[in-house]
């Protein structure tokens, strides 16, 4: 999965290989909005990081398929050296 910071209240995450626009598992994250399913966002650097809890999100948009690239909204912004750590402007 590749996960990016689009900014502190936007987050970019793609789904499993397998998540089809079409099948449960993707219909679960795009229909979201109206089927009951909520969705928490846990984040971290690397396998020798702790995850960091960013709290519960809402879908904004998503596009493709096998996988899905979701676009997620945070119900509150992201700390801004969390922000840094995962922003697809960062450098290096």
């Amino acid at each position: 999965m590749k996960i990016s910071a689009i900014s502190p209240d936007r987050f970019h995450w793609q789904s499993q290989n397998m998540a089809s626009a079409r099948n449960a598992t993707g219909q679960r994250y795009l229909q979201s909005p109206t089927n009951g399913w909520t969705f928490q966002l846990f984040v971290r650097e690397d396998a020798e990081h702790a995850f960091v809890a960013l709290g519960p999100v809402t879908l904004a948009g998503h596009q493709g398929d096998r996988p899905i690239s979701i676009e997620w909204h945070l119900s509150t912004p992201m700390p801004m050296e969390v922000f840094r750590k995962f922003c697809v402007l960062k450098g290096g």
